[in-house]
């Protein structure tokens, strides 16, 4: 490996600075943990540790031949996969890349299981492995012992094997049970968090009186300190809802910082949509103000880039955020000033370190931390009743978050983007919130709401234009009739019309919302020439869908048919314009005027009728 001045390197040991994200602390690789104890001659030992290290030295400078050193996550990737690659030839008494056969490396792969240790490992487990033995043919000048046959010609097979695991994928939660979570930990902090702030102050204050008493001394300081809390009426109240109504004092304190902590977590993560190693990064001075465009005050949050190789990144913040910041600030305010550490997240240990660097750095939380915290709290006994999860990531935060943005604003997904930081919106599109979110078919579980809603507004308003606005407002009155025809009235409340709604969407109904109206899709009738997918993204526009038996509009969406109408007269008013131009902006404005005389006509038949 080539020495660099960010490496260290021993016999038995290798160095990495971890990055940013991680505070530079440094992690290392213990080559004595690659063999298994026992098996093999002490050569045989040797010579595979030493291939395997090359190896290692392969991988790295291959990698940094690119122009930077590969983060550390990727290096413990490959150790780890090459000591379960090591141990497995072991066991089957193989000492040789070299002797490793296609069989070896299939029943390999075909032995990786999931978290459970029962089921298939998924593709993102198996190919990454796979990725490893192509690695090692395509290096196989550079180690000891190099493998001896040519993974690339076993990617069907590899292929076969990779689809037998699930790829499981942390889906949003549903946003109703998402919200109730969120406003539950916003109440926490507000009801728990000052005393959350005072108990920790206080065992912060007694921590340096303590490191020079005996045990037994130490024991009557705390039983003291639990007697007087026990005083507080706050503490009763924290017993009552945490249902601790027996427990120990200081097994009830822990568990109410635990429980703030994790409603603090709860809070950021499902208001900021960041990730978990991504909130443990965060400074103690992470929360900053500008003044934006329109006078008012902009907030962020800036800290550290989980990708993108730890560069600096702000993520735009809302009330109750930056409470949120100024209590965990509050909480850790004693810790910090003691360890000297500018974290704004901070495990509480026991006795404050006063020991080197190494030391304080640990006491910084990791994603570990986030994901421990959060769990606390929403998988809570007292959370269950009222907003019961059976199990909870904190990437689900971050998806449930997309969610929030793109169900309110369709038109949000660059934005989106750009707040997650990444570069295409199709990563955003196809992996938070689903295919072209715009034209997205709403008929899933997660926008059931909103589908209910949107057929709601079509069915329920007195004016709606288009064939399919026609369409249904037919189909509502006939079953209107079947109505009166079995219980003797036409009672056109909400009642018949929710009862519509359910009946459309547990029918398939799929419908498409945009600016200028909505879509009820069918694939037959679709003008765009959809897909089962949906209608065509390329091909729709406001022109094709007007003609289309699929399209309906509201009077929700007047106003931007009578500014389309007002664009093109304007245009057209215009002298030094082309023949073809005027065409062309001529049949667009009929086809405006048409819609929005669908709109009047049903206006005046509802005025005729009244």
């Amino acid at each position: 490996m080539a020495r660099h001045a960010a490496i260290q390197l021993d016999r038995w040991r290798w160095w990495f600075p971890s990055g940013r994200l991680f505070r530079d602390r440094e992690r290392d690789i213990d080559w004595r943990t690659l063999l298994l104890p026992n098996g093999g001659s002490a050569y045989q030992r040797r010579y595979l540790l030493r291939s395997a290290k090359d190896l290692m030295r392969a991988l790295f400078d291959t990698a940094a031949c690119k122009g930077e050193l590969p983060a550390a996550g990727t290096v413990f990737g490959w150790f780890s996969l090459i000591r379960r690659l090591v141990r497995s030839m072991m066991a089957r008494e193989v000492w040789l890349f070299a002797d490793l056969r296609p069989d070896d490396m299939l029943d390999f792969l075909s032995g990786m299981r999931a978290a459970d240790g029962v089921s298939p490992a998924s593709p993102r487990t198996v190919w990454p492995a796979a990725r490893l033995f192509m690695r090692m043919w395509d290096l196989r000048a550079l180690y000891a012992g190099s493998l001896s046959f040519n993974p690339h010609a076993f990617e069907i097979e590899i292929r076969q094997i990779a689809a037998r695991g699930a790829i499981g994928r942390w889906r949003p939660m549903a946003e109703d049970q998402a919200l109730r979570l969120v406003r539950h930990a916003i109440e926490w902090v507000e009801e728990f968090g000052e005393h959350a702030s005072e108990l920790i102050h206080a065992r912060c204050q007694m921590q340096p009186a303590l490191q020079s008493l005996s045990r037994h001394a130490i024991e009557q300081r705390w039983k003291t300190f639990n007697a007087a809390t026990e005083l507080d009426s706050r503490l009763s109240r924290a017993r009552e809802v945490l249902m601790m109504p027996q427990e120990h004092t200081a097994l009830v304190i822990n568990r109410l910082i635990q429980v703030t902590e994790g409603a603090c977590v709860v809070s950021i993560l499902f208001l900021t949509g960041m990730r978990s190693s991504e909130l443990a990064r965060l400074d103690v001075d992470c929360l900053q103000e500008e003044s934006g465009s329109d006078g008012q005050a902009d907030r962020f949050l800036a800290g550290v880039a989980a990708k993108h190789a730890g560069a600096s990144k702000r993520w735009v913040i809302c009330d109750p955020v930056p409470q949120i910041i100024n209590q965990l600030r509050a909480m850790y305010r004693d810790m910090r000033e003691d360890c000297g550490l500018r974290a704004l997240l901070l495990r509480r240990s026991g006795v404050i370190p006063r020991g080197g660097p190494a030391e304080r750095h640990q006491l910084a939380w990791d994603g570990h931390d986030v994901a421990k915290r959060l769990r606390a709290f929403a998988l809570d006994q007292a959370r269950r009743k009222q907003a019961p999860v059976a199990s909870l990531h904190p990437h689900q935060a971050r998806k449930t978050f997309a969610q929030f943005v793109v169900l309110r604003d369709k038109t949000a997904l660059g934005s989106l983007a750009y707040h997650f930081g990444h570069v295409y919106e199709s990563v955003t599109d196809g992996s938070y919130v689903g295919h072209d979110i715009e034209l997205a078919k709403l008929i899933s579980a997660e926008n059931r709401q909103e589908l209910a809603r949107c057929l709601t507004d079509l069915l329920s308003v007195r004016t709606v234009g288009g064939r399919a606005g026609a369409a249904l407002s037919l189909s509502l009155s006939l079953s209107l009739q079947q109505r009166a025809v079995g219980k003797g009235h036409a009672f056109a409340g909400k009642r018949a019309v929710a009862e519509m709604v359910e009946r459309l969407i547990d029918q398939g109904v799929d419908l498409a919302p945009c600016s200028w109206g909505y879509c009820v899709y069918a694939k037959t009738l679709s003008a765009c020439r959809g897909d089962d997918r949906g209608p065509s993204p390329v091909r729709r526009a406001p022109d094709v869908c007007a003609a289309c038996a699929n399209f309906a509009v509201t009077e929700r969406h007047r106003a931007w048919w009578e500014e389309r109408v007002r664009r093109d007269e304007a245009f057209l008013a215009r002298r030094d314009v082309p023949a073809q131009t005027v065409a062309v902006v001529k049949r667009r404005l009929e086809s405006a005027c048409t819609v929005l005389q669908g709109l009047n006509r049903r206006v005046g038949a509802e005025v005729t009728k009244s």
